[in-house]
């Protein structure tokens, strides 16, 4: 059964009282070569020798998933305030903890976008990531770093269903990622099973 890990503590909340319904994970890798050179792929754009290594979505509808938080720590129980260990949470004295075990879920839908970081966006005249959906149903939109949207009805959703309370948070999150040229993600949408 396939297992998806999350660490922001930004979408924390939303995990534990199960409103967050979909996550966006790269579908991009970074390799080291041999000789130490660093080669993004993005989806089949790069090869290696000749050879094209292409990253597919990684889940489809109707697969059952379970949800953890930092999965490959060995802890097992976090504070549901800091998402820290709860030997090491500094939030609470008397903590409350949460299981690493989030719960389980019926992906629904599955999608692509596309991302890329855009400096001093004429539009606001401040930073931006531009998402486009690559399915022609949908229209792109921005987030900025000060922390508005302009967004379409989908943007708007894609940031509530993502677990983020507001657009700056999003920003903040993705901006981590290396988005000078644009990069492809995958869109994963479910139901929380045994609500």
């Amino acid at each position: 059964m396939p297992a998806l890990s999350f660490s922001c503590k930004e979408i924390l909340q939303a995990l534990l009282n199960h409103k967050k319904t979909q996550t966006i994970r790269p579908l991009w890798t970074i390799q080291k070569l041999s000789d130490g050179t660093e080669v993004i792929h993005n989806g089949s754009k790069i090869s290696k020798d000749g050879k094209i290594i292409e990253k597919k979505l990684r889940l489809r509808v109707g697969q059952i998933c379970l949800l953890y938080w930092k999965q490959r720590r060995s802890y097992i129980n976090f504070c549901i305030k800091c998402g820290m260990p709860v030997n090491k949470c500094k939030t609470f004295p008397d903590y409350i903890s949460h299981p690493k075990l989030l719960g389980k879920v019926k992906i629904t839908e599955v999608f692509e976008i596309e991302m890329r970081y855009v400096i001093n966006d004429t539009r606001q005249n401040m930073d931006s990531i531009i998402i486009k959906p690559l399915v022609g149903k949908k229209h792109e939109f921005s987030l900025w770093k000060e922390g508005q949207a302009w967004a379409s009805p989908f943007g708007h959703d894609l940031i509530k269903r993502d677990g983020f309370k507001i657009a700056k948070d999003m920003f903040n999150w993705f901006r981590h990622y290396e988005l000078s040229i644009p990069k492809r993600f995958e869109v994963d949408r479910w139901k929380w099973l045994n609500e």
